[in-house]
């Protein structure tokens, strides 16, 4: 959402601006192999589930001469759910059993969340180019939650052999700024803020089982899980002259994210 490269923007009441991206994401995959015989028998499953978002959701007003409002709104938030669930299962019977189960899970999210009051001003000395009757609000605020469970079984007289992978990374850029306001004046708060609150949960497991009816019999089993978190979050005013600002003046980005993993 933008109002951009205007003369002139005067709102007798307020002007509010939002950008909302609500994006929910699911991925089911599931395997199963199963091999008999009355001597040697082998089965392999496998099962990968991925999913990958990318996007930016903006709420700016940039490149203004003249900016009047009795109050100033700006919001940019992103929501949603990304979810992935795999599972493998292989079973071999039989004097001499192979199973081999496997499962990969992926999850990766790349967003830009950003609201933004730019280059407002005329470039004229001593002129009031920003005029905010009330208060001044901007936010930018990313509120992802990711679920990636994956598992793997596999059962065989001989050998078995499970192995459960899970992947996750979120990489979100999340601003929020006021920059090169030639003069502002604001008759209540202001408030320039960048929130990250996601939610990230992993969950693999894998099983191998070997009953060794050949007298000897190998069970192995393994999972991996990685878990890479890593928001940019600001709030910032920058090269901006207030003028005659009352209220306060609140400036703050908090990344409060969570992250849960069990292999």
């Amino acid at each position: 959402a933008y109002i951009k490269d205007l003369t002139t923007v005067s709102v007798a009441g307020a002007l509010t601006i939002n950008a909302l991206s609500a994006t929910h994401s699911g991925s089911l995959a599931g395997a199963g192999a199963k091999a008999e015989g009355a001597e040697s028998a082998t089965s392999i499953a496998g099962a990968i589930g991925v999913n990958v978002l990318w996007g930016s959701t903006e709420a700016v007003i940039d490149n203004i001469d003249n900016l009047s409002a009795n109050s100033l709104d700006i919001d940019a938030k992103h929501e949603g759910v990304v979810a992935s669930l795999v599972a493998g299962v292989g079973i071999a019977s039989g004097r001499k059993g192979d199973a081999i189960g496997g499962s990969v899970a992926v999850n990766i999210t790349d967003y830009d969340i950003k609201t933004g009051l730019k280059n407002i001003g005329d470039g004229t000395e001593n002129t009031l180019d920003a005029n905010i009757t009330s208060t001044v609000d901007l936010l930018a605020l990313d509120e992802t939650t990711l679920v990636t469970v994956g598992g793997a079984v596999a059962y065989g007289t001989k050998s078995g052999v499970g192995v459960g992978i899970a992947v996750v990374s979120v990489e979100n850029t999340v601003e929020s700024i006021i920059e090169n306001v030639e003069s502002l004046q604001h008759g209540g708060a202001l408030k320039v803020k960048a929130h990250s609150s996601d939610t990230v949960v992993s969950v693999v497991g894998a099983g191998g089982i070997a009953t060794g009816s050949d007298e000897s019999g190998l069970g192995i089993a393994g999972t991996f899980g990685l878990n890479y978190l890593s928001n940019t979050v600001t709030a910032q005013i920058k090269n901006t002259t207030t003028l005659q600002g009352q209220g306060d003046i609140e400036v703050y980005a908090l990344d409060d994210s969570h992250l849960f993993a069990f292999s």
